[in-house]
């Protein structure tokens, strides 16, 4: 029942006002690697400056869509998973060339309203057995990151969506959700990690996986979290994509 006034100051500063010079020159060594709009919000205090594509500055279709081609035996292959009932979910398959760190996303799948097992039956174990990627005793011989939803209790007596997986050939791990912006620093510095054009960028799309780029392009700036990807709407191949850059990170 009580009112209770507080006083702030508001000083603002920027990075070049801290008097550690060797601090201020590697955090913008760190910076100017980073998308454009957040470059602005950390070194020019323009934090409502840029509302827009988050990844713009970031993705070119030029580079980072190909032709689908045959993946070599000896590259790794995981899975990534963002789980969906109501809402969307997305499943996608990467490829890892070790040699030059290059992730290549080569199928993905956008699904809707699947329990577990007709997930699995109808989607995730056909792709699989096609590609050789299935053990008939064993189960799937592939692994990744999950939505961490899918380890959430549903009473004493029913399964996890995690514990259903498994007994349907279909193990994974905890996907990191930690953070949202550390997540879109991963994806956009595979993005960017082509070097000046001097190599193949570090994230790379086969052509079908259209779900995938297309949301990647669109991909809004949170107006109240400028370093941040706007969550939200069909953002669920984005995040999947963003579940695999933190995987492999």
């Amino acid at each position: 029942g009580e009112e209770t006034w507080t006083r702030r100051l508001f000083l603002p500063a920027k990075l070049r006002d801290n008097p550690d010079k060797n601090f201020v020159r590697d955090y913008e060594i760190e910076l100017r690697s980073r998308p454009k709009h957040i470059q602005e919000c950390y070194l020019e205090g323009k934090w409502d400056s840029v509302i827009g594509s988050y990844f713009e500055h970031s993705y070119n279709p030029d580079i980072h869509r190909i032709r689908p081609f045959k993946i070599p035996q000896h590259w790794p292959i995981f899975r990534s998973l963002d789980w969906g009932y109501v809402s969307h979910g997305c499943l996608g398959y990467y490829a890892y060339d070790a040699a030059l760190d290059v992730v290549y996303k080569f199928w993905e799948c956008v699904f809707k309203r699947k329990k577990v097992t007709d997930f699995v039956k109808g989607i995730l174990r056909p792709f699989e057995e096609a590609n050789k990627l299935w053990n008939p005793f064993g189960g799937s011989l592939v692994y990744g990151p999950a939505d961490p939803q899918i380890w959430e209790e549903r009473g004493e007596s029913a399964l996890s969506k995690y514990q259903e997986f498994v007994q349907t050939g279909g193990d994974r791990c905890y996907a990191d959700k930690r953070s949202r912006e550390d997540n879109a620093q991963r994806v956009h510095e595979r993005l960017v990690g082509h070097e000046n054009f001097s190599r193949p960028p570090k994230l790379i799309f086969f052509e079908n996986c259209k779900s995938s780029y297309q949301g990647l392009a669109g991909m809004q700036t949170d107006p109240n979290k400028p370093t941040e990807p706007l969550k939200g709407g069909f953002d669920h191949p984005y995040d999947e994509t963003s579940y695999a850059c933190a995987y492999i990170h």
